[in-house]
Parts: structure tokens; sequence; C-alpha cells
């Protein structure tokens, strides 16, 4: 109360409502535009709910900090407040969310800093920008010009569809680089902003713009050099994959040659069978061929173009690889599109991974050796299934106490075991979107759910 008291002494009695309504509208657009931005720059894929809940989130604490916090620090609130619920909302890297946040700032920052000496010279009474921000006529005018431009960028954008591709799959070093150089520019540009706008008498006005300008140069090459970056890590991902693949290729052929090459012996041996009426000769002779043909039909799924996404891809042909060496059967089932699968890339390895490892190292320990990989469609719950399923040794495994940490089912007691599923346990708890849900009856049953 003490603060609108002071806010109504300030603006006027007269505009203090006029202020408090167009600031309001104002933060509301600022929002929308800051939204549209965000999406169409990225591409993120939001549902309209998430758009409406974001805005409506965003504008009331853009408000609030607005009138509540004194200038120019409602600025420094207002940014890390959005970059988290960009977060929370939109489900996307925190590195979008603040580079987002980040042009969004500049862009606006940059306006101000170019119309505030002309506002300044033009309204009365006005003598630098933190008087301005309390008179209606200047914020009204500042806020409009605002509006006015970002309204002409968003036409860009959409116009010649300006986008920034960020790969999700990016090395922990460049994601954090972005971070950084996005937090070091704003701030810059920030500070440069405010030592201009609050002393905008004082100082040489093309200097401030000279120094603005190439805040923003600096900070442009910087990005594209990232990205650059962005790219080169991309084809090194599509390069490994390939190789991966031809890999693959490669031992379905030489399994193709071998399987050609011994069939005539198999029809021969099959006769000899059918001739002596043996039906449990018949029967492990057609085990076997159907046995060979399973893991052909099995390497003939691990291709790039099914698995639609490089990291997992990885995961499964390396893990599948690991389970041959080890004459494990692995029979994986591939059903979904990963780009529909509303899980981060880095998470669904991590999980990935650590399931396949325990299933390998459980298997393994087994006379019959198997895992089955499934990735399926649950159309009725509207959600996306990864069921790994393996033999195991069933004395050996306390459905009870598997997610503790430090439990685990091997000998050697080793600080490093037992901390996979404990892993996993925690990645749950932060996510609103997964479940793993465990069964053991004949095999050994992880069942990842990840609802739409």
């Amino acid at each position: 109360m003490d603060r609108l008291l002071e806010l109504q002494q300030v603006v006027g009695v007269n505009e203090f409502y006029k202020w408090i309504i167009s600031s309001l509208i104002f933060e509301f657009a600022f929002s929308c535009i800051d939204t549209f931005i965000f999406i169409n720059l990225f591409k993120v894929k939001a549902k309209k709910a998430n758009k409406i809940l974001f805005i409506f989130t965003d504008t009331c604490a853009r408000f609030f900090f607005y009138v509540f916090v004194k200038t120019p620090y409602f600025r420094s609130f207002n940014i890390f407040i959005s970059i988290i619920l960009l977060k929370i909302f939109f489900k996307q890297n925190i590195e979008k969310c603040i580079l987002s946040k980040v042009i969004n700032s500049i862009s606006t920052i940059s306006i101000e800093v170019v119309f505030s000496k002309i506002l300044c010279m033009i309204i009365p009474n006005i003598k630098n920008y933190s008087d301005g921000l309390y008179n209606y006529l200047y914020s009204f005018c500042m806020l409009s010009i605002i509006f006015i431009c970002r309204l002409i960028s968003c036409y860009f954008i959409k116009k010649k569809n300006i986008t920034i591709n960020i790969n999700d799959h990016l090395s922990k070093n460049n994601r954090h680089s972005i971070i950084i150089i996005s937090i070091i520019g704003c701030m810059l540009i920030f500070f440069n902003a405010i030592e201009m706008t609050m002393y905008i008498s004082d100082f040489p006005y093309p200097i401030f713009l000279l120094d603005i300008v190439s805040l923003i140069i600096y900070f442009t090459i910087s990005m594209k050099n990232i990205m650059r970056i962005n790219k080169l890590e991309e084809q090194d991902i599509k390069i490994h994959s390939l190789e991966e693949y031809n890999h693959t290729l490669s031992i379905m052929y030489d399994s193709i040659r071998g399987f050609r090459h011994d069939f005539s012996n198999f029809v021969q041996a099959l006769y000899g069978y059918v001739s002596a009426e043996n039906i449990e000769g018949i029967k492990k002779m057609s085990e076997s061929i159907l046995t060979d043909c399973k893991n052909i039909n099995n390497m003939g799924i691990l291709d790039p173009k099914i698995i639609n996404n490089p990291a997992v891809y990885s995961i499964l042909t390396s893990k599948y690889y690991t389970a041959i060496k080890e004459n494990i059967t692995m029979n994986i089932e591939f059903m979904i599109d990963l780009n529909e699968v509303h899980i981060d890339t880095y998470e669904l390895c991590r999980i990935l991974g650590i399931l396949l490892d325990n299933a390998i190292e459980a298997a393994k320990q087994c006379d019959e050796k198997v895992i089955n990989v499934r990735f399926l469609k649950d159309y009725k719950a509207k959600r996306k299934l990864i069921i790994i399923e393996n033999s195991y040794n069933k004395n050996d495994i306390d459905i009870d106490k598997i997610f503790e940490k430090g439990y685990t089912t091997k000998n050697d007691k080793n600080k490093e075991h037992g901390l996979g599923l404990w892993t996993i346990r925690n990645i749950l708890e932060h996510s609103n979107n997964l479940n793993l849900f465990t069964t053991t009856e004949d095999l050994f049953c992880q069942q990842l759910e990840i609802y739409d």
C-alpha cells in the first residue's frame, strides 16, 4: 500500500489510474509478443492452454514488478521469472528459454535507448528515463513505440520464417556457452541502458548509441559462432549414426550370406527329419532357422530412419552389440515416432541406458539369455510406452529395494553400483508426465510410461 501511495504522488492522482491500466494492457501485449517470438524462433510445439496460462501468469508477474519494484531493478526480476515460466509451461531446454528472453529484452532496451532521448526532448519536465517511467504521457508514448517496433519484428520473423536451431543433443560445454553469453550480453546492454537512461543529460548520446550497437553486434556474432558449432555437432551426430548403421548393414550382409550359404544344408537336414518322421528334429531345426531369421529382422529395425533420434539410435545399437557379444538375444520392436515423445532427449537416453545395462547384466547370468525391447503407442491412455523385458535369476531380485541408493544384486559391492535405478527415480520425481512400472513374472519387466 505504501508503494501505491508513493506512486500516486509521483504519477499524480489524476493520471494514476490511467497509468495503471495502460501499463497492464501493454504488459499483456508484450507477454503475447514474447510468447510469439519464443514459439516461432525455436519452433516450439505448445498447446493452446499452455500459451494462455503462460501469458496470464507472465503478465501478472510483469505488472507486479513494474508497479512494486523500483526502476531499474524491476527488469531483473522480470527476466528471471519469465525464464522460469517459459521452462515450466513449455518444457524446453533452459538455454532456449534464456536466449529467448535475452533477445526480447535486448530488443526492448535497444528501442528504449533510441527513443528515450527524443521523448525527453519532446515531453516537458522530463529530465531522464526515471522521471519519464512514472509520467503517464511519456510512459504511454514509449510503450506504444516499443509495441509497434516489436510488432514489426514479429511480422518479419513470421514472413521470413526466421528460426534459431539449437540441437536438443547439444554438448554441455556449448549449452553452457549459450547461457553464459546470453547472460553477459543481457547484463552489458542492461547496465549500459541504465547508465544512459539515468544520466542521459550528462553524457553524449551518440556514444551511448554506438556502445549499445557494438554490444548487440558482439552478441550476434558470438551467437552465430555457437550456432556454427551446433551445426558441426549435428553433423558429427549424423556421421556417428551413419557409421553405426553401416556397421549394422555389414553384419546383416554377412549374416544373410551365411544364412544363404547354409540354407541348402538346412533343407537337406530338414528333409532327413521329414523322411524319418522325426517331429522333434523338425521342431529343433525350425527353431534354429527362426532364431536366425529373428536376428536378421532385429538388425533391420536398427535403421536411423525408423529410430528417428540419433542419440536414442546410438544407445540402442551400442547396447544391441553389447548383448550380442554376451550371447544374449535382443528382440526389438519399434512402433513410435520419437519426435512425438514428450521427454528431454538427455533424460530419455539416461533412463534407456540404465535400463538396458541392467537388463544385459541380469540376462547374461541366466541359461536363457533374452531381452525384449518394445517402443509402443497407447492411444487410449495418450501415452508412449518403452518396455524392456529380460530373463533373470528370480532369487536375486527384491522389487521393494531396487530403487534404493546403493542396492545392487552384483557380488561386487562397488560404490558405483546401485545408483542406476535410484537415478531414474530422481528423474521421475522431477517430472509430471513420467512413470516407471515394474513387474517380476517369467521375465523381469520395466515399463516406462511417457504421457502426452
